[in-house]
């Protein structure tokens, strides 16, 4: 048998793997079948550009359906009309893009019913997301700033629904809270764990301008309300009289009246969610294809209430103006970056009538006024049912805004949100592109940049057409500059959710540490033949290099981030040997408290400003609270005696980049295992790999060696795999999945993946 055990001598050749001392857990060495896998597919990737607005040619995105909301995929260039502001366009471009065949319906087959097994099952890991495999790129916005209270339940559980079920291979998701900040882009993943981490920060925000319930109760007060009448009751002005002064979010309402602070808070807050979905907006801008933003909302209103009645139109205010305003950049920004916005209003169906939180006891007053309690109370019915049905429809203004004008739909009355969010999912199967060459006027409108009108017709009366509705007279040569500065380029790779190519970059992150001191340990790989080097007098070569890394949370909040540029020298009789096996170096980041993260590194070479970059998602887990968790792994590959030594470079924990026939080994830590009255760990490992999203080898379930003796609360592991001479080139991934029977069912799972590569 093969050895699995690597020394400590190997360790510091591959590059410091994060445990020493090391012990090993013994597994036994199976070959891989790849006869398993399927072939990988290939399909059309989406083009990079789907708005165009230049001179030469306007092209928008439009999407058809049937009655029954199905979209309808076989039209033709005549079957369509496009007019700009009233006047019919020659279509000059057509086409339609398919983001996802469909896929025939067929009877499944009744499999056997496999034995039982002592672990439960972990979720599937991710393939490596690379920009050609995306094939939808979707961004989820929890409007905390706008949620109630009753909303956010119902917006949590969509959430879920979505990612455990709903997402496919091939779909970049972000989930994004509008009080997060400006962290959206370095929250786009394929990784379940990121995502579902994002969804339980989602929480009510009680400054908003969302409330307990959907709306207000009758004769009640508001959280905020309630802040208020306590300043009240503790503040006195000089002249003895109460003086009201809450700060909130930042806002003191020195005394406003009721309607005026709560419509004063509903426009801060309003701002602010549409600040967001610019954040967003803006960060999508440079992915490839057509994105879509869902904003799952209970509402952004355009015109204020006064008295809890919907304004008069007519007399549109300053608050008001700055609401739509903004909403008219943020549909102009996203009609520019292909971005299309779902919008849904979260609290469903509405009676819009009395609840239980009513309070409707007529007052003193109204009785006296009315001669008879039954007459007043009828009257406040009435009016409370008027007053909802207004305040439902004015809250829904922005969002149906929203959705109209970037060629999205407003899901509405409702309770089926998860409904909604497929409807989402099933609208991006696919879009025409209809393109037309404007006249000279669109651009030279004597220096005035005019909002030119869109629409797109559909001739067939049965069908129903979805696009864009407009966009300014301004080209996207005028709009769109290259990055010049190093500040700039460098803070493309660090946002971009792609690693960028232009410097080879690889790195390899992995969290490890004990109950009191946690860090994340970095091993990073440099090509250095993407580096411009320059030959000395002495026969050393130097090269300058500017390096930046940030950390990210799972907000997409940066918590960390540095940078330096370094002069690199290279001895003369190494300079070959740098070139062939790259630059290698570490980089330690403590880390005060557990959570989701992300690694990001860029890589620029001074002289030729090509910038590579790499990122990494790492999940810190909370080892205080003593349950079983697991470190990231390390691996790498080695030949048998007598093998081909110089592959062992690539085969380092950087960059794991394996050969087949070699030995991959693996290791790991395994955090607060249980022990039993005689000390002992009861401990179940499995290994999986997988290949293009699909499981093609299970090793056994084997328990981890009965020898050894859990003294901390933490004990090493690791093994190795043959990697089969008949293996096909391309990503892996490789799964660990341990378990404890000393633990109940809920806690006893743990598992972590690592990805790598096989070359030819």
């Amino acid at each position: 048998m093969r050895k699995s055990l690597l020394t400590v001598h190997t360790f510091v050749l591959i590059g410091a793997m994060i445990f020493s001392p090391v012990s090993f857990a013994q597994t036994q060495p199976a070959a891989v079948d790849s006869q398993q896998k399927p072939q990988p597919k290939q399909e059309p990737s989406a083009p990079e550009e789907v708005v165009r607005i230049s001179t030469r040619l306007i092209q928008i995105d439009a999407v058809a359906v049937d009655k029954d909301g199905n979209q309808v995929t076989d039209l033709k260039a005549e079957d369509f009309k496009i007019l700009e502001d009233g006047k019919e366009q020659a279509i000059t471009n057509f086409s339609y893009i398919a983001l996802q065949p469909e896929t025939p319906k067929v009877m499944a087959k009744a499999e056997p019913k496999a034995a039982a097994s002592k672990i439960a099952a972990p979720p599937v890991p991710p393939a490596q997301l690379k920009q050609e495999n995306i094939r939808r790129t979707i961004a989820l916005i929890a409007d905390d700033l706008g949620l109630s209270f009753e909303s956010m339940v119902f917006t949590r559980n969509a959430l879920k629904k979505f990612v455990d079920e709903q997402m496919q291979p091939g779909d970049l998701v972000a989930i994004i809270r509008s009080s997060a900040g400006n962290g959206a882009l370095q929250q786009f993943t394929n990784d379940k764990r990121l995502l579902h981490a994002a969804i339980d920060r989602i929480q009510w925000y009680p400054f908003g301008r969302g409330k307990i319930g959907a709306f207000e109760p009758m004769g009640g007060r508001s959280t905020v309300d309630a802040m208020r009448a306590t300043a009240a009751n503790t503040t006195k002005a000089p002249n003895g009289e109460s003086a009201v002064k809450v700060r909130v979010d930042g806002v003191m309402t020195n005394g406003m009246a009721d309607g005026e602070f709560s419509n004063s808070r509903e426009q801060i807050s309003s701002v602010g969610t549409i600040g967001a979905i610019n954040y967003v907006v803006n960060g999508l801008r440079e992915l490839p294809g057509r994105k879509s933003v869902v904003l799952l909302s209970d509402g952004i209103p355009i015109f204020p209430s006064i008295g809890g009645i919907m304004g008069n139109r007519s007399s549109v205010d300053n608050s008001s103006r700055d609401i739509f305003s903004a909403l008219q950049h943020l549909t102009e920004a996203a009609n520019r970056a292909s971005v299309v916005i779902y919008t849904m209003d979260v609290r469903g169906l509405q009676t819009l009538g009395i609840n239980a939180n009513d309070d409707t006891g007529p007052t003193f007053d109204s009785l006296q006024a009315s001669g008879g309690q039954a007459a007043a109370a009828s009257g406040t019915i009435v009016s409370r049912r008027n007053q909802l049905a207004q305040e439902n429809f004015r809250t829904q203004d922005g969002l149906n805004f929203l959705a109209m004008q970037t060629g999205g739909f407003f899901f509405h009355d409702n309770n089926n949100i998860a409904q909604g969010i497929q409807r989402v999912v099933d609208d991006q199967r696919g879009y025409y592109l209809i393109g037309y060459v404007p006249e000279d006027s669109t651009f030279n409108d004597l220096g005035r940049k005019t909002f030119h009108k869109l629409q797109v017709v559909v001739r067939n009366p049965k069908l129903h057409v979805r696009s864009r509705t407009g966009f300014f007279g301004i080209s996207d040569e005028e709009i769109k500059r290259p990055l010049e500065t190093r500040e700039e380029q460098i803070k493309a790779a660090l946002a971009s959710p792609f690693n960028s190519s232009g410097v080879e970059v690889n790195m390899t992150s992995i969290f490890t540490g004990n109950q009191e001191t946690q860090l994340v340990r970095s091993m990073i790989h440099v090509n250095a033949r993407d580096l411009t080097f320059t030959k000395q007098e002495n026969g050393d070569y130097l090269t300058d290099v500017d390096i930046a890394a940030t950390t990210h949370n799972e907000n997409g909040l940066t918590i960390d981030r540095g940078g330096r540029t370094y002069t690199l020298r290279v001895k003369g009789p190494d300079y070959e040997a740098a070139l062939r096996d790259g630059i290698m170096y570490g980089l330690d980041v403590p880390v005060k408290n557990p959570g989701a993260y992300q690694l990001r590194l860029a890589v620029r070479d001074a002289k030729s400003k090509r910038v590579g970059s790499a990122s990494q998602f790492i999940e810190v887990p909370d080892i205080k609270k003593n349950r079983l968790a697991l470190s990231g792994i390390s691996m790498n590959g080695e030949y048998e005696k007598g093998g081909k030594p110089e592959a062992l470079v690539q085969a380092s924990p950087a960059l794991r980049r394996m050969k087949r026939g070699m030995i991959l080994n693996y290791a790991y830590a395994i955090y607060n295992p249980k022990l039993d009255p005689g000390n002992r760990t009861n401990l179940i490992t499995q290994t999986k790999l997988f290949y293009d999203g699909q499981q093609i080898f299970a090793g056994k379930e084997a328990p981890l060696n009965s020898q050894q003796t859990a003294k901390t609360n933490r004990i090493f592991a690791g093994g190795s795999i043959d990697l089969g001479a008949n293996l096909k080139p391309g990503e892996y991934v490789m799964q660990v999945i341990v378990s404890d029977l000393l633990v109940n069912e809920k806690r006893r799972t743990s598992t972590q993946w690592i990805n790598f590569e096989i070359l030819n």
